[in-house]
């Protein structure tokens, strides 16, 4: 079963969405999010991995995620 990107939207906040479609729509191949702890980053990360899949964009999504 296949779930709809309109279905999943309520469990992201404003603020994530609107950065994750800035990155979408970007022309920069490379992006880099950078913010405080408990920012949204993960799900904003999410959200547009969400946004390529499911506009087709890509077939598989890798995050890398590290800290110091």
């Amino acid at each position: 079963m296949m779930l709809k990107l309109h279905t999943i939207m309520a469990k992201f906040y404003k603020k994530q969405v609107q950065m994750a479609q800035k990155i979408y729509e970007s022309d920069s191949y490379w992006n880099i999010l950078c913010a405080q702890m408990q920012s949204g980053k993960t799900a904003t990360a999410f959200y547009w991995a969400l946004l390529m899949l499911f506009t087709g964009k890509v077939e598989k999504i890798f995050i890398i995620s590290g800290s110091s």
